[in-house]
């Protein structure tokens, strides 16, 4: 029997019901009308009468208003809720009715028309369980009239219609069909019905993940807009210690104050590495970091990279760069293209406490590979991906601040989303760790030459003049004292009209410009006008900020706070 249990969203199931009575009142108006026009030419050839002819074409009238109202009815915004439904049952029984019509030729017709009008019922009551969607209240007013008055003459014809015998065995054969079909129509509606609440539930469950999405992203764009605005305050003050710092570093202290002084510079490069390795992952998470594809020279930014890098490893691990190749030509943003490989070897450094590093590369095809090889501690298998996720680290548990956050390969991953570039590992326990980085080769020239570097390179231990340009007075004193400590002479300005005026009168190898300065211009529109003043100088523009362009035709770009080991890497 039906399931008389509460319908979680009846109301809406009910709605369906309404829209399939209009959504297949077309469909119902043509299979009838085709269904009783052959039961009236049946007719016809037994009782060839006008009134079969009347008969028909009234059908045809009355199935035609009934359509023209069903595909109304449903749209009426004047009807209530219940108003519609009884509205639905009513059309259902006027179907059933109209249908059940042919039973009144019964009396007039043989045996074998009344058992094909018998089957096209039968036929009419299964198909309406689909019309219906098995709804229970429609369903029993498209059927009962039929079923009812199909039963009551086809039992009655032997005796009233003088019909044979056999028309007893059609009338409880049809009696037989009416529970099978009662539970099609329940079964129907109960498919319908969890299937209606499942796409319900989905809908809302889709609701939420959208509102929990909607609100990730304005967290996550709320974390980037501070992390932007927050930057450039953050690295001020941590910038003026770390010059201080630096400044004290280079005077003549005994050895108690020296270890103080060091393990002061060690914090400051602590928290410099990774405050800017944070606001990487803001930058590439928020989209602001657009790379600016040109054609570089792998092999040379590669060993220019590994050359600086040589200077800070310890004594006991061999790093040396391999290439038989003289250049290696690929369409890259170099900036970022360097972050990635100084992000690998540096996180091969730190996990190779002694051994040999190599850095390689090789042509294959069109495709140019660069490959980082360490003999160090290498990974287990079950940590080979973890390894990418923000803030893991092997062998940290205790998270140590000298191991940094655990953000350099995650940030490397989204650098080479960026590039395009393939990134593959291989690495064994106790044997090594080697990454590769692979992507499309413009052209190669081999066999390698000598590279004969002449360009702005300084040879650690010549005197620079120096021209430094800040509006914080107390980063320029601390500035003055780094520089003039290590050698040099310093010219330090706080606006932008006094040093284009000094820039113009003297030659100055090295130029420290803030990016944000007081005043109509900002640091990159200084070091243009100065670059057309005199191109020979090196250019620095200087910045907390994390959204800042590199222009490499302009200048090089340092982030606060200015360490003593990076200004070490300038003047070296």
């Amino acid at each position: 029997m039906p399931d008389r249990s509460p319908i979680p969203y009846q109301r809406a199931i009910q709605e369906q019901a309404l829209t399939f009575l209009q959504d297949y009142a077309l469909t119902a108006y043509a299979v009838l009308a085709f269904s009783l026009s052959l039961v009236a030419m049946a007719v016809y050839q037994v009782y060839p009468s006008a009134w079969v002819v009347r008969w028909i074409v009234a059908i045809w009238l009355i199935e035609t208003l009934n359509l023209m109202y069903r595909l109304r009815m449903p749209r009426s915004t004047k009807l209530t809720h219940k108003q519609k439904i009884r509205r639905g049952i009513l059309i259902n029984i006027f179907e059933g009715l109209v249908i059940a019509s042919c039973l009144l030729f019964f009396p007039y017709i043989d045996d074998i028309t009344r058992m094909l009008i018998v089957t096209i019922l039968l036929i009419a009551c299964t198909g309406a369980i689909a019309t219906t969607v098995g709804y229970i209240p429609f369903y029993y007013a498209f059927a009962g009239p039929i079923i009812v008055l199909m039963i009551s003459l086809t039992a009655s014809s032997p005796t009233i219609f003088n019909g044979s015998n056999s028309l007893y065995i059609v009338a409880v054969t049809s009696l037989a069909c009416v529970y099978p079909l009662i539970r099609m129509s329940d079964a129907i509606f109960t498919h319908f019905k969890d299937a209606f609440d499942a796409n319900m539930r989905y809908l809302k469950a889709n609701e939420e993940l959208e509102a929990a999405v909607h609100e990730a992203r304005r967290a996550n764009q709320s974390k980037t807009r501070f992390l932007a605005s927050a930057s450039h305050d953050l690295r001020q003050p941590i910038n003026t210690l770390s010059l201080f710092v630096a400044n004290l570093s280079l005077k003549d202290v005994n050895q108690e104050h020296a270890e103080i002084i060091g393990h002061m510079n060690t914090a400051i490069n602590s928290v410099d590495a990774q405050l800017e390795s944070l606001l990487d992952i803001s930058k590439l998470d928020a989209g602001i970091v657009q790379p600016n594809l040109t054609e570089t020279d792998l092999v040379r930014l590669t060993d220019e990279m590994v050359s600086s890098l040589q200077k800070h490893t310890e004594d006991q691990v061999d790093m040396h760069f391999e290439c038989a190749f003289d250049s290696i030509q690929s369409e890259t943003d170099p900036v970022l293209f360097e972050r990635v490989l100084n992000n690998l070897i540096g996180n091969a450094i730190k996990y190779t406490p002694e051994g040999k590093i190599t850095i390689s590369i090789n042509v294959i095809g069109d495709v140019a590979r660069i490959s980082v090889k360490d003999t160090g501690i290498g990974i287990e298998q079950d940590e080979q991906e973890r390894v990418f996720e923000e803030f893991y680290q092997i062998g940290n548990p205790e998270r140590s601040e000298a191991n940094g956050l655990g953000l350099g390969l995650s940030i490397v991953v989204r650098l080479a989303d960026l590039l395009g570039l393939r990134l593959d590992m291989t690495s064994e326990p106790g044997v090594g760790t080697e990454m590769t980085v692979s992507l499309p080769a413009i052209s190669s020239v081999k066999p390698a030459a000598i590279v004969d570097d002449t360009g702005h390179d300084l040879a650690a231990g010549d005197h620079k003049h120096v021209l430094a340009l800040d509006n914080e007075w107390g980063i320029l004193i601390a500035m003055r004292g780094v520089v003039e400590t290590m050698g040099h002479t310093i010219e330090t300005f706080s606006d932008a009209k006094s040093a284009l005026s000094a820039f113009a009168e003297q030659r100055f190898d090295l130029a420290l410009i803030d990016f944000r300065l007081p005043g109509s211009m900002n640091g990159q529109e200084i070091v243009r006008r100065m670059r057309s003043i005199n191109p020979h100088t090196r250019f620095f523009l200087v910045t907390g900020d994390s959204n800042i362009d590199q222009a490499a035709e302009d200048c090089e770009i340092i982030y606060k706070p200015i360490t003593g080991k990076k200004l070490k890497l300038i003047f070296d």
